[in-house]
């Protein structure tokens, strides 16, 4: 309102899903299948920012977003870690994981730029650690944390992952869960990309973030916009990015 007579002031613009990334040089930690390396994505995907595998890609990828979101009327961005695959006993599966964004760099970067970036870690809750990873994080700072479904091959929804989102409700961790068809790595299905599958955690009293808003590409059968909205309506918890 600026009926008071004193000027309005700005509401700060924070971009919620900026996905950090990296193919492991230079001791970050992060890294990138061959496969994935094949994929029509990540040509692309470096003609588009002038990138090359030049021993220092990781820093050269860093230095891309903070030039752009220095440039841009944005105040922060919400920068994402990438967690990877886990067997059935829990223990981290390279093997067949496409990509991975270990938090501990995540969290290097967001301390080296506070400015500019919100860490968002990224946890699988098929790790065996995952209640602990989730303190460890907390006390260093994070409270948003990232699910992707299909990429690392977890089905949010089911119930043994009750405790580690009633452990995210408790610290007040916003859980923010890829939802929608996905296109640029290997995926396990789409079906647990469906955002009826975050009744789990919505249950527990997180406040969930459905990131795409459930949305598919034109050529995609399946058509999740429906349930997004149904749940909306239903829990005051939930929101949505697009």
């Amino acid at each position: 309102p600026q009926n008071s007579g004193t000027e309005a002031v700005p509401v700060p613009v924070i971009d919620f899903h900026v996905h950090l990334f990296g193919v492991g040089d230079a001791g970050t930690g992060c890294f990138l299948s061959a496969k994935q390396k094949k994929h029509v994505t990540y040509p692309f995907f470096l003609r588009l920012l002038n990138l090359t595998e030049n021993g220092h890609l990781d820093e050269d990828y860093l230095q891309r977003i903070v030039e752009q979101l220095r440039a841009s009327s944005l105040s922060k961005a919400v920068l994402l870690a990438q967690d990877c695959r886990y067997n059935s006993s829990g223990k981290q599966d390279l093997e067949n994981t496409s990509f991975f964004v270990p938090n501990d760099y995540l969290l290097r970067v967001t301390r080296r730029y506070p400015e500019l970036f919100i860490p968002c870690v990224s946890i699988n809750p098929s790790r065996r650690d995952a209640v602990d990873e989730l303190d460890r994080c907390v006390e260093q700072g994070a409270r948003i944390l990232k699910i992707h479904p299909p990429i690392q091959n977890v089905d949010p929804g089911e119930a043994r992952f009750r405790p580690f989102y009633s452990a995210c409700s408790r610290r007040g961790v916003i859980v923010m869960v890829h939802t929608g068809t996905e296109h640029s790595a290997e995926i396990v299905g789409n079906d647990v990309s469906s955002p009826s599958r975050l009744v789990t955690a919505l249950e527990e009293g997180c406040i969930v973030i459905a990131a795409h808003s459930g949305m598919s590409a034109f050529y995609d059968k399946e058509d999740f916009f429906p349930q997004l909205v149904a749940l909306v309506r239903r829990y005051p918890n939930l929101y949505c990015d697009t």
